[in-house]
Parts: C-alpha cells; sequence; structure tokens
C-alpha cells in the first residue's frame, strides 16, 4: 500500500509538471504571435502606411510643404500614440531641432517653433529612414535639412 501510494503521489507529480509546460509553451506561443503581428505588416500596408510620407520626400522641397510634412507627421504619430513602433520622429539640419540643437524625439513631442522655423522662401532636403530591426521597409524617421 506504500509503494501504491508513493507511485500516486509521482504519477500526479508528472502530470502536473506536464500540465505546467504545456502552459509555459502556449503562453510563449501567443506572446510571440502577438509582437509578430504587431511588427508585420504586408506590403500593402507598408505601402499604404509609407504614402502619406513619400510624397515630400526630395532635394527642392519648399518650405510650405515642408512644414505641410510635420503636420502630417504629427497628426500621424497622436494617431498612433498607444503604438511606439509605428511613430516617425523628425530631425532638423543634420539631426538637430532647429530651435535648441537637441536632438529630436518623436514628432508629438516637437513644438511648433522648430515647424515654424522652416521658411516658405528656402528649400530643403528631405529624407527618411526606413526600419531595418524587423525589415518592414516603414518610414520610421525624417530629416529635414536646410539646402544652401
Amino acid at each position: 500500500m506504500e509503494n501504491a501510494s508513493k507511485a500516486l503521489i509521482i504519477a500526479g507529480a508528472i502530470i502536473i509538471s506536464i500540465v505546467l509546460i504545456s502552459l509555459g509553451v502556449f503562453v510563449l506561443n501567443g506572446a510571440t504571435d502577438l509582437v509578430k503581428s504587431s511588427s508585420d505588416m504586408s506590403s500593402q500596408e507598408v505601402q499604404a502606411f509609407n504614402s502619406k510620407f513619400i510624397s515630400y520626400e526630395g532635394t527642392k522641397i519648399n518650405g510650405a510643404n515642408a512644414k505641410s510634412l510635420c503636420t502630417v507627421i504629427r497628426t500621424h504619430n497622436a494617431q498612433y500614440s498607444d503604438d511606439p513602433a509605428k511613430q516617425v520622429s523628425i530631425t532638423f539640419e543634420q539631426g538637430k531641432v532647429a530651435e535648441d540643437g537637441k536632438p529630436a524625439e518623436t514628432a508629438v513631442t516637437l513644438d511648433q517653433t522648430s515647424i515654424n522655423a522652416l521658411r516658405p522662401g528656402n528649400t530643403y532636403t528631405i529624407t527618411f529612414g526606413y526600419d531595418t530591426t524587423f525589415n518592414s521597409g516603414r518610414i520610421i524617421t525624417c530629416n529635414i535639412s536646410k539646402n544652401q
């Protein structure tokens, strides 16, 4: 009777271990799928995402269009404020914010003074940086530099 009791205890411990391991694998797979789905976008979704910004890219963009791009990015970042992976950052003048020289953060945090520094009479070069971490091809950075 004593051996049967020990055998039942061991069998119960093995069953509990199997259940816990299965639960762990299930949770891990669910978390992996969630991360993958948030970073994976179809090529059509990436194209739609980038289409809001890509028309502003170029070497001789006037100040009004550069300001318009800043507004588009600020609106976009406000819309996706709960998803930092979809935020687009802006930098001015070789990586510096025009008004105070500090590196730019997301455009939502940029104030109107920085955007007002873009003059309609000037021309700017606007380039975009693309996501290489997940190889999604999404635009994640925008650099605006004044042409000489």
